[in-house]
């Protein structure tokens, strides 16, 4: 639902930029709507639960806004400029003074909207602050009103910011921990994008697109300057939303952090403004723009039918996301299905959910225990209740229900894993993913007191004192 609607918002702004009157006098055409539905990772992620879908709504929120603020000044810029006075100033003029002046620091609520993007994802804020300060920027205003709109763009953010803090007990994201966020890999970035572009045939659609961008734009210029910088503030977002993921070298997951700047960027282009055929000229202006429609409508289609449902790409497409593309796969519509089609480990997430409603105290080791030479049930002191160890926290998490602990073996959850170095020779060590922990700090935690090999002990030992123990405990 977030998801549509941000398309709504996106499409609704376009139109209103590009053309004066919207869907009077034009054909429409959703070039850059089949570009966004058309990506194999936008099925998955828009739907997955993930903060994808809330992402695309603020941002197709703050376009909307912005188109609105836009062509409002550009209404009042004409009435001065057809007045011969500048705006504002009323005097001797045929402007109508009685008009609301465009405060910069009104409307409050649209300011907070700017201002929320770290809010929904951190680096958004690199968004937020492009979008605030382009508003505060074009806004003829003194500087008490600059720095109150300012205020309203961050004090509301920030206020939650640390109530978030205070209730996690964290200044910065536990994820943020386990991924090392602050680390830079731009190799590893670049073979990101390259292979979500590449493996997705995107250059097909981003080629109409931009084609699309460039006929917004000029048509945006009838609007007035105001609406052409807001037809291209989302692609300049999205450019450096994708320069921030391609430094922090990308994700572990096919598309997924590239998905939000790929929407941001394809806004402007979301419909098409294209003139109603009266003559020749215009015949073949539509018919112009109803080709490079139709090149990218095939791309949707030929992507629906094979590219996308093939095979996974074997170095970002996760489990998941294979059995997703998979036509001779199982359908994946609730919880239980995706615990189910990961085979053993999809039995004890199930296994564990019915030991916590026998009320059982269990260990259940998914993370495939049986081949590193590990017990993969263990007996739990009573009153410990069930414990489903996986290195999923998500689909699994979920299939296992309220009543099961789940250790997570990547840390993501874990505020004790996260803050624990783990060495580049460690196992299955990627920073994309996480802190692996499986080993001593997790049994220390989490297995009986029998589990006392030396290096188990250790942990114990040091999870006992200091700040690993005030950590723990909390």
């Amino acid at each position: 639902m977030l998801t549509a609607a941000a398309v709504g918002m996106g499409a609704k702004a376009t139109l209103e930029l590009a053309c004066a009157r919207p869907l009077r006098g034009v054909v429409p055409l959703p070039v850059g709507l089949l570009a966004l539905i058309g990506a194999p990772a936008m099925w998955y992620f828009g739907t997955s639960g993930l903060e994808t879908s809330l992402s695309f709504a603020w941002i197709g929120a703050t376009f909307w806004v912005l188109a609105r603020r836009a062509c409002r000044l550009d209404d009042r810029a004409a009435d001065a400029s057809g007045a011969g006075v500048d705006e504002g100033d009323g005097a001797g003029s045929d402007v109508d003074i009685s008009a609301p002046a465009l405060r910069v620091d009104r409307p409050r609520w649209a300011l907070v909207l700017l201002g929320l993007g770290w809010i929904v994802r951190p680096e958004l804020v690199l968004s937020s602050l492009l979008f605030v300060g382009v508003w505060v920027v074009v806004h003829p205003a003194g500087w008490r009103r600059r720095l109150a709109a300012v205020g309203w763009a961050v004090l509301v953010p920030a206020v939650f910011q640390v109530f978030r803090m205070g209730y996690y007990g964290a200044l910065v994201p536990n994820t943020a921990l386990a991924k090392s966020a602050g680390s830079t890999r731009w190799a590893d970035g670049w073979d990101y994008a390259v292979d979500f572009v590449a493996y997705d045939r995107l250059l097909i659609p981003i080629v109409g697109c931009v084609a699309a961008i460039g006929w917004n734009l000029v048509a945006a210029r009838r609007t007035g300057r105001f609406a052409v910088g807001a037809l291209a503030l989302p692609v300049l977002a999205g450019l450096v939303q994708a320069l921030y993921v391609v430094g922090h070298g990308g994700d572990f997951m096919h598309g997924r952090l590239l998905i939000v700047p790929l929407f941001s960027m394809l806004l402007p282009a979301a419909v098409v403004a294209l003139p109603r055929p009266s003559d020749l000229r215009s015949w073949t202006v539509v018919g112009v723009g109803g080709a490079a429609t139709a090149a990218v409508a095939l791309w949707f289609v030929g992507t629906a039918a094979s590219w996308g449902l093939v095979t996974p790409n074997p170095s970002y497409a996760t489990t998941r996301f294979g059995m997703l593309r998979d036509p001779a796969g199982p359908d994946l519509l609730e919880a239980d299905d995706f615990a189910e089609s990961h085979g053993q480990r999809g039995e004890h997430v199930l296994l564990a959910r019915r030991a916590a409603a026998d009320g059982d105290d269990l260990l259940v080791d998914a993370n495939q225990a049986d081949v590193l030479g590990r017990p993969q049930f263990v007996d739990l002191p009573p009153g410990s209740g069930v414990r489903l160890v996986t290195g999923a926290i998500g689909a699994q998490a979920m299939a296992a229900g309220p009543n099961v602990f789940v250790v997570d073996l990547w840390s993501l959850s874990d505020p004790v894993g996260s803050r624990l170095d783990v060495s580049e020779d460690a196992p299955f060590y990627d920073p994309l993913v996480g802190k692996y922990q499986y080993g001593p700090w997790v049994f220390a935690r989490h297995w009986p007191p029998e589990t006392n090999d030396p290096a188990t002990a250790t942990a114990r030992r040091a999870l006992a004192c200091g700040d690993l123990a005030d950590l723990d405990a909390a």
